[in-house]
């Protein structure tokens, strides 16, 4: 079986520790778990050195549909598109 989520602490070349959080979910779908949200909100708190208040909450907010995840298989999906760089400017 593989790990979810796992923890890490380490040490800088310059002296400084420091510690990581990684997990292998959290995609959109994922976050429809109560669970999984309390697991990122729990990892927040602890990289912040900060105990989780009781009042904690992973309620969602708002409506929340996620999209499904996976490849385009049909052939001329994304040339269709026609997207460029400059289409997922920020703004």
């Amino acid at each position: 079986m593989m790990p979810i989520a796992w923890i890490k602490s380490y040490q800088l070349p310059d002296g400084q520790a420091g510690q990581s959080f990684t997990s292998t979910i959290g995609s959109s779908s994922d976050l429809l778990n109560e669970g999984v949200r309390r697991l990122l909100v729990n990892a927040t708190y602890w990289l912040c050195g900060l105990e989780v208040p009781p009042s904690a909450d992973v309620v969602l907010v708002g409506e929340y549909k996620p999209s499904a995840y996976g490849f385009k298989t049909e052939e001329n999906y994304w040339r269709d598109k026609n997207l460029r760089v400059a289409d997922f400017e920020v703004k």
